[in-house]
């Protein structure tokens, strides 16, 4: 049985990139020049909290509720709520800024692609990603503490006790999922994990090529 723990611990080097490189770095030693972390904060709003990617991503997470079972709605619906919290986050920081509209990279425009992909796979596929997603980021930003200000009030949203838990929970919903599927779901499920972490390394490189 593949378990969450497995995917990470299998991915090794895959894994490692996608949750570090240099923009993390720069953040993380305050060498980060502030066009290179505005160009993260505009393409991270529209990756995670609005425009494309934010739309597929609460479509993503509503056809996962729709046929999901009970006992994992509450989670799920938590997650949502938070987006909402996490976009006026975004905007009201974007405007302190002072950061005007950017063009949506290819790489977000990818990652759009591959959720609408994975509505068609089975629901334990489904929660893998889902897990996926989320757990990067947190693991992304939790390795990189403590940060010079302002860059750590930054990283402690993603990096913080809350969100870590919320992290934990999908994590046992996707474990669940997994159990006594057959081996090519199994198969499924750690190609899109894989898949998952290399977008990941992709939208850290991006950032830092785009603000060049």
């Amino acid at each position: 049985m593949t378990s969450t723990r497995e995917l990470i611990d299998d991915a090794g080097e895959a894994w490692t990139q996608a949750t570090s490189g240099p923009f993390l770095t720069a953040c993380q030693d305050g060498s980060i020049t502030k066009r290179a972390f505005d160009t993260w904060l505009f393409q991270a709003r529209v990756w995670r909290g609005d425009y494309h990617f934010g739309r597929e991503f609460v479509r993503y997470v509503g056809h996962i509720m729709s046929i999901a079972p009970d006992d994992a709605i509450g989670v799920l619906l938590s997650g949502m709520t938070a987006m909402d919290d996490e976009l006026k986050w975004f905007q009201a920081t974007l405007g302190e800024r002072g950061v005007g509209l950017q063009e949506l990279t290819g790489t977000c425009k990818e990652y759009c692609r591959f959720l609408r992909a994975a509505r068609s796979d089975p629901l334990a596929v489904q929660m893998v990603v889902l897990w996926a997603v989320e757990v990067a980021y947190h693991e992304s930003w939790r390795k990189h503490r403590p940060m010079p200000e302002p860059y750590h009030a930054y990283a402690d949203r993603w990096a913080s006790p809350g969100f870590a838990d919320y992290v934990a929970q999908l994590g046992l919903l996707a474990d669940r999922a997994l159990q006594g599927q057959p081996d090519e779901v199994l198969a499924m499920a750690r190609e899109a994990f894989a898949e998952v972490c290399r977008l990941e390394k992709a939208f850290w490189d991006m950032v830092v090529t785009t603000a060049e």
